[in-house]
């Protein structure tokens, strides 16, 4: 097993044994103050300590304040088994004892006409050439033409709010005794029907700031989206299910694995299987492919502890947040998930993009192991971020992920010339007050 001496000698460092007693204690220069007299490490107690700028820890600690890596991703590069402490959040989940899966509940018949009518207006909407920048979106993300009319998606051009009662709803107060509404915002609109009845809404908001990015509209069922046949569907029964977070992420699996996998979107890490999903998730092997972020990896404990560590396996896509991503990022999804479907595959871990940096130009990449002494050099200047992703021009690019633009893949300060084909937000100011427009990209400046 790796040793803190090792784990810190890897930074390009090298210390001086100064002592045999407990162990042994190295000592050399301290890798955040530089100071080389302060700075000493014990390998056998797994501890080093600067007692000039009070940094200390074990080899965890290091790898996690030096190397910026997560717990999770700390464990896995040390190979250690994580262990939570009763106040960390994941221990809630190892410790969650009881659970009952849930029955559902249809949404009663005014509700569904209601919806519908606003489902196929916007897909309408979508359809149309005033839809093309929200369809193009869509294609970009990896989902044909034909998988969008499947999914009868649509696009929802106007805010909309509703009274509850109109839809069949009883009336409900906010905390501050407001009569609540149902509230449709501009966005896509996901539909999820069951037996060709419409039971559930969800939004994807517009606004890429909004708070809650995703809104499932009142009375709508909070069951696991599931997906319909694979046009390619297989004759037998598969033994595996998929499992991701966003339903629109969901269809792209169908679409390009559907008649390998069933695909179940969970819409939320948190929201646990109703009755019927859980019989079927009972019957079968289950790959998670939860969001690359902390509540995706806080949620795996609870999948392996219900349905037993040898049915669950993790697989996070190899680049990028979601499926989307990746897709984005030139990931064959096909060949990706017929790589680890078959039994016993190892659980795979994330690569985090922001920290790959791989679409910025950068020379060619160095050792992370010098065998000499190295001098660190000066820190760079740190490159300024873009307030809210704002581009030079002043547009808010939909299309960036972490400063960089997906398409260019160039850091958005970097950019010339704002790229072909993609959504921007802008405010202009009318007789009426100050309104958000949508704008379609064509290599205009300000």
């Amino acid at each position: 097993m790796i040793n803190v001496l090792q784990v810190i000698e890897n930074t390009g460092h090298i210390y001086k044994k100064m002592a045999s007693t407990k162990g042994g204690e190295y000592k050399g220069p301290c890798p955040w103050c530089g100071g080389d007299d302060r700075f000493s490490i014990h390998p056998s107690s797994d501890h080093y300590v600067c007692r000039r700028c009070k940094k200390a820890g074990d080899s965890l600690q290091f790898l996690m304040d030096y190397e910026n890596l997560s717990y999770i991703n700390a464990c896995i590069q040390l190979d250690r088994t994580p262990e939570f402490k009763a106040t960390n959040v994941r221990s809630k989940i190892l410790k969650e004892d009881i659970w009952t899966p849930r029955d559902i509940t249809t949404p009663n018949q005014t509700w569904q006409t209601k919806a519908e009518a606003i489902a196929f207006r916007a897909f309408k909407h979508l359809m149309s050439p005033q839809g093309k920048i929200h369809r193009d979106y869509l294609l970009e993300r990896g989902l044909s033409l034909s998988t969008i009319k499947t999914a009868r998606i649509g696009y929802n051009s106007t805010s909309l709010s509703f009274d509850r009662a109109s839809w069949g709803l009883l009336p409900e107060q906010t905390k501050t005794g407001q009569e609540k509404s149902i509230w449709i915002p501009e966005g896509f609109i996901i539909p999820f029907f069951q037996n060709n009845h419409l039971v559930r809404i969800r939004v994807r908001q517009a606004d890429p700031d909004a708070s809650q990015r995703y809104i499932l509209v009142a009375g709508s069922s909070t069951e696991y989206m599931s997906y319909p046949a694979h046009p390619e569907e297989i004759p037998f029964p598969k033994n595996v299910v998929f499992l991701v977070e966003a339903e629109l992420d969901g269809w792209l699996s169908w679409e390009k694995f559907g008649d390998l996998s069933d695909v179940y979107a969970v819409g939320n890490t948190t929201t646990r299987p109703d009755t019927q999903t859980h019989e079927k998730l009972s019957e079968k092997r289950i790959m998670l492919c939860l969001d690359n972020d902390d509540a995706g990896a806080d949620e795996t404990a609870w999948w392996k502890k219900q349905y037993g560590a040898d049915a669950v396996t993790t697989h996070p896509v190899p680049i990028g947040k979601d499926p989307g991503e990746a897709y984005q990022h030139g990931v064959d999804l096909r060949e990706w998930f017929q790589g680890i479907e078959s039994p016993g595959a190892d659980d795979q871990e994330p690569v985090d993009v922001a920290d790959d940096e791989p679409f910025v130009s950068a020379p060619d990449p160095v050792p992370t192991i010098d065998p000499v002494p190295v001098q660190k050099d000066p820190e760079p200047m740190a490159r300024p971020e873009p307030t809210n992703k704002i581009c030079l021009h002043g547009h808010h690019c939909i299309s960036a992920k972490d400063g960089v633009c997906l398409i260019t893949k160039q850091h958005l300060i970097d950019l010339d010339e704002c790229p072909k084909g993609q959504w921007y937000f802008y405010y202009q100011k009318t007789g009426t007050g100050t309104v958000r427009q949508i704008i379609y990209g064509f290599n205009f400046k300000k």
